[in-house]
């Protein structure tokens, strides 16, 4: 009976461990070494390895209830970028993500709008994933995480967002993105700030008027811009700068 007893909780244990399976995110990781480097992405090559679509159909077979609560950011994010490279390696060559017309019907929807990003139980899109799921959790570092597939975008990492680690990598990829002279820049002689139009198309994430953007900022930048943006915001005016949707290649 104690044999019985002790062989039952073992293959509880192997179920429920087996249930909760997530996707593989060593596998996505070793995927993104080997094609994505400084944020550029080699798709003409990432196009022809089969380890990109297992990922996603491990995605697939993922329900959003088995995802611990813990898991749930960098999960999504994880999501998003890999059905984003997905989608642009299914229609590679590719000038732009924007490009990319999905038909619904006889309708064209655009990339951003078609749900063809898939769980188990159920279809997303990708502007829902970021939208709808992941910036009601109040963390507005995810922008700095979820990649466009374009040229003024962040840079994608080359390795998966895991639980562990995600405050470190967020904060390494705002600290790198606000550092990024080409897509952020600081003029202190006219007291302006060149930024990135994320900060205009999700500008209520980051406090929603320019002190208070340029308070946000601030956290991530060294001196004499930290102190300057932290003390003496309200000097200072921004500008969005235009934004490049050519493929980052």
């Amino acid at each position: 009976m104690k044999r019985i007893c002790i062989i039952s909780v073992a293959l509880f244990l192997l179920l429920s461990n087996l249930a909760i399976a997530l996707p593989d995110n060593t596998l996505y990781t070793a995927v993104l070494k080997d094609y994505v480097h400084k944020g550029r992405v080699q798709y003409s090559a990432l196009k022809k390895d089969k380890r990109l679509a297992e990922y996603i159909k491990q995605i697939k077979a993922t329900s959003i209830q088995e995802i611990p609560k813990n898991e749930i950011i960098p999960f999504w994010i994880n999501v998003y970028n890999a059905y984003t490279l997905f989608i642009c390696c299914e229609n590679y060559p590719l000038k732009s993500i924007n490009d990319i017309a999905l038909k619904s019907g006889n309708k064209e929807i655009a990339v951003w709008d078609y749900a063809f990003v898939e769980l188990k139980d159920k279809k997303y899109t990708l502007n829902e994933i970021e939208n709808t799921i992941l910036r009601p959790l109040g963390v507005p570092e995810i922008h700095f995480a979820l990649v466009c597939a374009a040229k003024s975008c962040v840079a994608l990492r080359s390795e998966a967002y895991t639980a562990d680690r995600l405050d470190n990598q967020l904060k390494e990829q705002a600290t790198n993105f606000l550092n990024d002279r080409t897509k952020n820049s600081f003029d202190a002689s006219k007291k302006l700030c060149s930024i990135s139009k994320i900060f205009e198309w999700y500008g209520k994430d980051f406090g929603g008027n320019t002190v208070q953007i340029l308070h946000y900022i601030s956290t991530f930048l060294p001196q004499p811009y930290h102190t300057e943006f932290k003390n003496k915001a309200k000097d200072w005016s921004i500008i969005y700068s235009e934004y490049d949707w050519s493929l980052n290649e």
